[in-house]
Order: C-alpha cells, then sequence, then structure tokens
C-alpha cells in the first residue's frame, strides 16, 4: 500500500490519509479495490496506525460494496 511506504518516509498521517481518501473516491471500483487490496509495508511508528489502516479498508470496502481485503498476521 503506498501509503504505509510514504508513512515510513516520515511524512505526515493526517495528509496521507486526505490523499488516499481523495484518490479512492475519485476512482472506479476496480481501482478502489486494488488500492485497499494491496498489502501495506509494516509500519514504523505507532502501533495504532496499522490496525487503524486496515478497519479504514473495510470501512471502506462495506461502504462501497467491495470485497473486503483479507487480514494476514506478521
Amino acid at each position: 500500500m503506498e501509503l504505509s511506504r510514504r508513512l515510513n518516509e516520515g511524512r505526515p498521517f493526517p495528509i496521507l490519509l486526505g490523499d488516499f481518501l481523495d484518490e479512492f473516491y475519485r476512482s472506479e471500483d476496480s481501482k478502489r479495490l486494488a488500492m485497499i487490496e494491496a498489502a501495506p509495508e509494516l509500519i514504523n511508528g505507532p502501533e495504532h496506525l496499522g490496525p487503524f489502516l486496515a478497519a479504514t479498508a473495510h470501512k471502506l470496502a462495506n461502504d462501497h460494496r467491495l470485497r473486503p481485503p483479507l487480514c494476514s498476521s506478521q
């Protein structure tokens, strides 16, 4: 997931999340699905960000009637 890579580069989370959501809402369903299915990098930061991003992906999938991404343990 592009967002997690940019987070690990030290970019601010609120701006990255806003940019991700803007792109998600502008996209067609096929791209939306690809955006939330892309496996994120392990985040080097606060522990709550990984679960927050997972919850965000599931919420977006449910809101847009997309298949939610599968969870995997690392």
